[in-house]
């Protein structure tokens, strides 16, 4: 079985997934936020791969920094997300000031992903779907009884679609499809949200 744990990152309190198993010495991770944190915590071990959920910039601003790190790593996106870890605009690291422009050009470290598709993690099946609104890069991944959201579904808040690539309509039926597809299984968000702070994302 594989173990779970998050942490929430400094950034708009995003979350980094770390995926294990007890008997390994490799980690996935699900999103990749305070670089400083996870390798810290990643100690003694090495990153195989990251699952991204989308590519804004709260949820990648420390991929180089693991990339570095692990530089066998391989990052998994879709088409519209390799474009954006490529342009500061589409990661809309361009618009904030907690980190610089934010631009990944590594061919042989990215692994494109669209809907259908599936691959193996520690020997469990991971499966993919597209589930875009909130941006086109968004991905959920469903991992032994666990379903990596994103954005695309944060529970008790509503799909941010404020962006300039963003979809209201795709982002309600992407909801819809995510409660169908995760039945049965955790959500795992792309953020953790205090109660008295519910707000779009």
């Amino acid at each position: 079985m594989i173990s779970v744990d998050f942490i929430t990152n400094r950034v708009f309190n995003s979350r980094t997934y770390f995926l294990s198993k007890p008997d390994s010495n490799i980690v996935w991770l699900v999103d990749c936020g305070d670089a400083d944190r996870i390798l810290e915590r990643v100690e003694g071990k090495t990153v195989e791969g990251i699952l991204l959920t989308h590519a804004h910039s709260d949820h990648i601003y420390g991929l180089e920094a693991v990339m570095e790190r692990f530089p066998a790593v391989k990052i998994y996106t879709n088409n519209y997300g390799v474009k954006a870890l490529r342009s500061p605009q589409l990661n809309v690291s361009r618009y904030h000031s907690e980190y610089p422009d934010i631009s990944i050009e590594a061919p042989d470290s990215i692994q494109v992903v669209s809907e259908g598709d599936s691959f193996e993690i520690f020997d469990v099946t991971v499966k993919v779907y597209e589930t875009p609104g909130h941006d086109p890069s968004c991905l959920t991944y469903i991992v032994e009884g666990k379903a990596f959201t994103g954005d695309a579904y944060i529970p008790g808040v509503k799909v941010f679609t404020g962006f300039r690539r963003s979809n209201r309509k795709q982002a309600e039926e992407s909801v819809g499809r995510i409660l169908e597809l995760s039945s049965g299984c955790q959500i795992m968000p792309g953020h953790t949200v205090l109660e008295k702070e519910k707000s779009n994302y």
